[in-house]
């Protein structure tokens, strides 16, 4: 698949049914199917004399995929988090500059207009409701990542454990971070 650059701008951040839907379509596509991504990692062994012989030390010893199938998902999964992680952290300065410039525009406004003169200058409230608006889903995405985040690792870390992975997600993202994407555009493939 070719890598695509996530096409974000302003706009994006106040389509709220963007942002949500974005994020429900990605989370479904993988974090509430991960155990369905994880067993089909599994490779089956190939049937031969010798398995007969032998007992297995465990029983779902077949359902065990390789260090290489497991490193390949797990750099998958952080992308798809990656790009979630990128939306939500850029609608946020969004609302934050969005904060700053209404902070000093009010100030501006409320001394030099009589707002019984000139209702639409209460158009600031507007913009202001907007920002907070934007600010209180962005915080709760931002819950929701991390608690679907720490239930995809807990599987992850079952199925793929024998890596010695770290305990968090977090822990494990920063590696993979620090490793794969330090000044590298975002992959975006999983998206198209």
């Amino acid at each position: 698949m070719e890598k695509s650059t996530f096409p974000l701008n302003p706009s994006i951040c106040f389509d709220i049914s963007y942002i949500k839907n974005f994020l429900r379509f990605s989370r479904a596509q993988l974090d509430d199917t991960i155990t369905f991504h994880l067993n089909s990692l599994s490779i089956e062994k190939p049937f031969i004399s010798e398995s007969l012989k032998t007992k297995p030390l465990q029983l779902d010893v077949n359902l065990q995929p390789d260090t290489k199938t497991c490193l390949s998902f797990i750099h998958q999964v952080f992308n798809v988090w990656e790009t979630r992680s990128s939306l939500i952290s850029y609608c946020q300065s969004v609302a934050v500059k969005m904060e700053d410039s209404s902070t000093s525009n009010t100030s501006f406004i409320s001394s030099s207009v009589d707002t019984r003169k000139d209702p639409y200058s209460g158009r600031t409230c507007i913009h202001e409701t907007k920002q907070r608006m934007l600010q209180n889903i962005l915080n709760m995405e931002e819950r929701v990542e991390h608690v679907v985040r720490n239930h995809s690792w807990e599987r992850i870390v079952r199925r793929c454990g024998f890596l010695q992975l770290p305990e968090t997600y977090q822990t494990a993202m920063d590696n993979w971070h620090e490793k794969y994407i330090k000044d590298k555009p975002l992959d975006t493939s999983h998206l198209t």
